[in-house]
């Protein structure tokens, strides 16, 4: 009997201990209590200043989400462009042709971007001196949990809900602030984040790549390695005609909660644009009619909510003038077509 005993106390002392080992992670000052290792936020922090000194830019590493939002926090940026990696190619100087205003954009977009990094970093960004968001729109935006990759910034996230006014029961794990949040949901977080060390992250300015690095240009925007246009452009990738796909119309919870988003937004005095990134030619051959179908809606939904708004909403998932040239490849635009976008049609509304 007491070596039964004497067994579950050692049990409880180890899960103890890993419990205290988990919290030991997490900043004490809130800074990210989601469990993020505080050796990954020095990285990102380390990166994104290099960033702002380099000319440019950097060859592009690991810990996008992480960097994105050290761009934001350091308090680059007056305007933000917010979205996936169909939204990262967008250049300062295509922003600038729409919001001449805009000194310094800066884009926050990830891969894999999906409302709940909407929700992310429109709330960093709000709370950090942004004047203007530019949020793209895609066809899974309005479909909740259409990527996981933002539990990244879990407690980023369960801020933003919070600062949104928003219900959401996976930030229910949280205690009350200022106290560590539950242990399993941190070892969630710990388990999808890289464990590279320091020395394994490769800052070399652009300029220094090889044809098979892609970059981070100095306003944060990507530019995809040469060996990777030239791949793509040869390529086409039949899986793309129904990436991400969700069965279904836009989410009405979904489409509530953006709607609380812009209301914030408007009453902490920062402006939001649409922005829909064109498809490949090919998607409207209708290969896959559920794929037109949801981008049809997806259109709809997000020409409805600029008007409720007021908001502008430039482009359109088929552009006149835009055709497959204009793709690198079958999913992402070149940045000098996103120039295109935001003069269609002529800066107004799309209808």
């Amino acid at each position: 009997m007491m070596k039964i005993v004497l067994g579950l106390l050692a049990g409880l002392c180890v899960a103890l201990f890993a419990i205290s080992g988990i919290n030991s992670t997490i900043d004490t000052d809130g800074r990210f209590t989601s469990g993020i290792p505080k050796k990954a936020a020095d990285r990102a922090d380390d990166y994104a200043k290099q960033l702002f000194a380099s000319k440019g830019g950097l060859v592009a590493v690991g810990d996008e989400r992480l960097i994105k939002r050290a761009l934001v926090v350091a308090g680059r940026g007056d305007c933000h462009v917010i979205g996936s990696s169909r939204a990262m190619t967008i250049q300062a100087k295509a922003i600038r042709l729409i919001a001449p205003e805009c000194q310094q954009p800066v884009n926050l977009g990830v891969s894999g971007g999906s409302f709940e990094d909407i929700l992310i970093y429109a709330h960093l960004a709000i709370t950090h001196q942004s004047k203007h968001l530019f949020i793209n729109i895609d066809h899974w935006t309005f479909q909740p949990r259409a990527d996981d990759r933002f539990y990244e910034l879990g407690d980023e996230y369960c801020n933003a809900v919070r600062f949104f006014s928003l219900q959401r029961a996976d930030c229910a794990v949280q205690q009350e602030k200022g106290k560590r949040i539950d242990p399993a949901y941190a070892l969630k977080n710990l388990r999808s984040l890289p464990s590279a060390p320091v020395k394994e992250y490769r800052v070399m300015p652009a300029e220094s790549r090889n044809s098979n690095e892609a970059a981070t240009l100095a306003d944060g925007s990507h530019e995809y390695s040469l060996e990777y246009r030239q791949k793509m452009l040869r390529t086409w990738d039949a899986r793309h005609l129904s990436y991400k796909l969700l069965p279904g119309p836009p989410s009405e919870a979904a489409l509530e909660d953006f709607r609380k988003l812009l209301k914030k937004a408007s009453s902490s005095g920062v402006s939001v644009a649409f922005v829909l990134a064109p498809y490949h030619p090919r998607v409207f051959e209708c290969e896959v009619p559920a794929m037109c179908l949801a981008l049809q809606t997806t259109q709809a939904a997000s020409t409805a909510l600029a008007e409720q708004a007021g908001a502008k909403l430039y482009g359109s998932y088929k552009v006149p003038g835009v055709g497959a040239e204009d793709f690198m490849s079958d999913m992402f635009l070149f940045p000098a077509a996103f120039e295109r976008v935001f003069t269609f049609p002529k800066g107004k509304s799309s209808r």
